[in-house]
C-alpha cells in the first residue's frame, strides 16, 4: 500500500512524535512505501521525505507536486492518506477522483490519548452547536481555534472563559471535540496547523427546522413569522408582560436597599402575575385579556435566560448573568441601557435567523415585540441601539445584518 504522510499541519517540535505513531499504527507494507511531507529537518527516517517549505505560498505549491507523485506511485493500487488539514484531504480526494482505493485519515486517530467528550448532560450539543455558528457567522465565517472560546461566548456568557475548575468547558481538549462533533455533523471544517487550526462555516448553512417552519408561510405577517422564530428558540417575547416585567425589576432594584438576583427575578414576575390576576378578579383587561392563561413559571425562565444571554445585572458594579450560580449574588444596580441590551438580543436572534430587517420593518417588528404598531419609539430606540453599538450594521441593501 502506498502512504502519504502530510506532517505540515503539525505544531513544532511534534513532527518526529507524529511519525512514530503513524508507523506504529501501520504494517510493515505501508511503512516501507511511505511518502512524508514535512519541514525541512524535521523528522529522521527510512522513508522517503519531501521537505516542504515553511513559507505558505511555497507550501502548497510544493505539497501539490509530492501529491501528484504519490498519486502516479498509487495508481491502481490501495493508497492511504493522512492529515490533520482537510483542505490536503479535499485535494488529495480531487486528485484520486473518487477512487475507492484511497483511504483518506484524521492524524488525530494516531493520539493514543482518550478522546474528549463534550459535556452533552452539563450543555446540550445543539445549543453548542447553534452558539458555534451563530459565532463564525459573526466572524466571516471563518476563525482560529484559540478564538473560538471567547467568540462563543460573546454570543452566549455560558460558553466565556472563567477560572472555575468545575466548569466541564474548562477540560482540555474539550473545545476541540466540540469543533471535531460540528464537522462531523457537516456544519464547520478545519484547515491550517493542527495547533491551531482555521474553524470554517461550511455553505449555506441550512436554518434550524423551527425556524424553517416558522417562516414557511410566505403569506404570514412579518410579524407573525418574527414571533415564531422567537418562541421556536425559546425566547419569548411575552410583548406587553415583558415589558411589565421590566418596570417592576427597575422598581426593585431602586427600592431596596438588598436584594439577591433570584429574589429579584421572582418578586418582579410574582408582582406582575399578582397584578394580572387582581385586575381579571375584578373583570378587567390588564397586559393579557380575561380567561387568558400564561405559564407564568415560563416568564420567569425566560427572563432568566435574557439576563444570562445578556449580563445586565451588577453586583459591586461587575455584571453577573442570572444562572443558577448567581442566585444568591446580592444586587447593585443594573447595567447602562440594560433594556436596550436585552431586546436588541432578541432582534440579533432574528437577524442572525435570516431575517430582513429594514427600514420597512419597524411596525411589524414593533407588533411582535411590544404588541404596538403605532407608537414606534421602543423599537427605533432599539435599532438604533445595536447600530451604534457595532452589534449589527447597514447593509449594502440597507437591511440590517450581524457585524
Amino acid at each position: 500500500m502506498q502512504a502519504l504522510l502530510d506532517l505540515t499541519g503539525v505544531g513544532a517540535g511534534q513532527h518526529q512524535i507524529w511519525l512514530d505513531r503513524f508507523v506504529a499504527g501501520n504494517d510493515d507494507d505501508t511503512n516501507q512505501k511511505l511518502t512524508i511531507t514535512a519541514p525541512a529537518g524535521s523528522v529522521n527516517s527510512r522513508s522517503g521525505i519531501v521537505w516542504i517549505d515553511g513559507n505558505p505560498g511555497e507550501r502548497w505549491t510544493q505539497l501539490e507536486r509530492a501529491i501528484e507523485q504519490f498519486v502516479t506511485l498509487a495508481k491502481g493500487e490501495p493508497a492511504k492518506l493522512a492529515s490533520f488539514d482537510s483542505e490536503v484531504h479535499a485535494l488529495v480526494k480531487s486528485r484520486f477522483g473518487g477512487d475507492p482505493l484511497l483511504a483518506v485519515e484524521d492524524l488525530r486517530t494516531y493520539n493514543p490519548k482518550p478522546a474528549v467528550q463534550w459535556p452533552g448532560k452539563a450543555v446540550p450539543l445543539e445549543l453548542a452547536f447553534r452558539t458555534l455558528t451563530t459565532a463564525l457567522q459573526r466572524s466571516d465565517s471563518k476563525m482560529r481555534m484559540t478564538n473560538l472560546r471567547p467568540a462563543m461566548g460573546r454570543v452566549d456568557p455560558r460558553f466565556a472563559k472563567d477560572a472555575n475548575p468545575q466548569n466541564p468547558l474548562n477540560v482540555v481538549g474539550i473545545w476541540g471535540a466540540l469543533v471535531r462533533a460540528a464537522e462531523k455533523a457537516g456544519l464547520v471544517t478545519q484547515s491550517g496547523p493542527a495547533s491551531n487550526p482555521y474553524i470554517s462555516l461550511v455553505e449555506p448553512l441550512s436554518p434550524p427546522q423551527a425556524a424553517a417552519t416558522a417562516l414557511k408561510d410566505a403569506n404570514a405577517r412579518e410579524s407573525d413569522r418574527y414571533l415564531g422564530l422567537l418562541k421556536a428558540a425559546a425566547l419569548g417575547p411575552f410583548q406587553q408582560v415583558r415589558t411589565a416585567v421590566y418596570r417592576e425589576i427597575e422598581r426593585k432594584i431602586t427600592r431596596s436597599t438588598s436584594i439577591t438576583v433570584g429574589e429579584l427575578l421572582d418578586g418582579a414576575v410574582q408582582k406582575v402575575r399578582h397584578d394580572v390576576e387582581a385586575a381579571h378578579a375584578k373583570g378587567k383587561d390588564y397586559l393579557l385579556s380575561q380567561g387568558k392563561a400564561l405559564p407564568w413559571s415560563t416568564v420567569r425562565g425566560f427572563i432568566a435566560v435574557m439576563f444570562i444571554r445578556q449580563p445586565v445585572l451588577l453586583s459591586d458594579n461587575e455584571p453577573v448573568p442570572a444562572d443558577w450560580v448567581h442566585l444568591d449574588t446580592p444586587v447593585s444596580g443594573m447595567v447602562d441601557d440594560w433594556q436596550l441590551r436585552v431586546d436588541g438580543d432578541l432582534v440579533a436572534h432574528l437577524v442572525g435567523e435570516g431575517c430582513r430587517i429594514d427600514q420597512y420593518s419597524d411596525v411589524e417588528l414593533s407588533g411582535a415585540l411590544y404588541n404596538q404598531r403605532q407608537d414606534l419609539s421602543q423599537v427605533h430606540a432599539v435599532l438604533k441601539y445595536l447600530v451604534e453599538n457595532g452589534i449589527c450594521e447597514l447593509a449594502p441593501d440597507y437591511s440590517l445584518r450581524l457585524t
